[in-house]
Formats: C-alpha cells, sequence, structure tokens
C-alpha cells in the first residue's frame, strides 16, 4: 500500500531495479542484497561506468566521472532536498 501527502510518496522501500521484490537490507539501501553490486555502477540509465568519489567529501557518488552525468546527479540532489 502506498499513501501520498503533499506530493510525497510514502511506501514500501524497494530495490531500485523495477519488478524486483526482493526485500532491502536496510531503508537506506538502494538495491536488494542480489543486485548490490550494481551499487558501484553509475545511476545513469545506460551507462556502465564505475561510481567516482566526491572529492569534497569523499563519499562515493551515483554517477561516474562524466561531468554531465555529475551534474545530473547533483540536480536531482538539490531537488530531493527541497
Amino acid at each position: 500500500k502506498v499513501i501520498m501527502t503533499d506530493g510525497v510518496t510514502i511506501g514500501q522501500p524497494c530495490c531500485a531495479i523495477p519488478q524486483c521484490k526482493n526485500p532491502l537490507m536496510t531503508n537506506h539501501c538502494r538495491y536488494c542484497l542480489e543486485h548490490q553490486n550494481l551499487e558501484s555502477i553509475c545511476a545513469m540509465e545506460g551507462c556502465s561506468q564505475a561510481v567516482t568519489s566526491d572529492p569534497k567529501t569523499r563519499k562515493l557518488r551515483k554517477a561516474c566521472n562524466d561531468p554531465i552525468h555529475v551534474k545530473m546527479e547533483a540536480a536531482n540532489m538539490e531537488s530531493s532536498r527541497s
């Protein structure tokens, strides 16, 4: 079941792979255990490059070092904050 309030969808956390029904290890995970290896691949559709670390925070990005992919990730993060 999904609840929608003020444009925010609240529901069961699920794997980022469409149609995957496997549970996530924690609510902070993006992929289930079966698809966990995809965490190291760029999140942009069609890109198979490895993700890189943010030089300032040293945290892994969800994007590779392609400047367009980095900008798209930054825009996505900014829109999710507001």
